[in-house]
């Protein structure tokens, strides 16, 4: 599995996920491209170095409208 994602500022810079990259560098990158599209924030705790990651409100709607469009209810 090969994903390759290109930057949104247009620069011919490009990322990518191979299939031998490790499960934190995959999910480290995935949560880095949420982060800087803006459908995730973090915060950091006060007496910790946990990092919390949050959902804005925006993002709670989409992801209920995808889940809504895969359940196979009649209305």
């Amino acid at each position: 599995m090969e994903m390759e994602l290109q930057n949104d500022n247009g620069s011919e810079d490009v990322e990518e996920i191979k299939a031998t990259d490790s499960l934190s560098g995959r999910a480290h990158f995935i949560v880095r491209r949420l982060k800087e599209a803006g459908w995730i924030d973090t915060e950091y705790q006060m007496d910790s170095f946990d990092e919390n990651i949050t959902l804005p409100e925006y993002t709670v709607k989409i992801i209920s409208l995808l889940y809504s469009l895969t359940q196979e209810q009649q209305k």
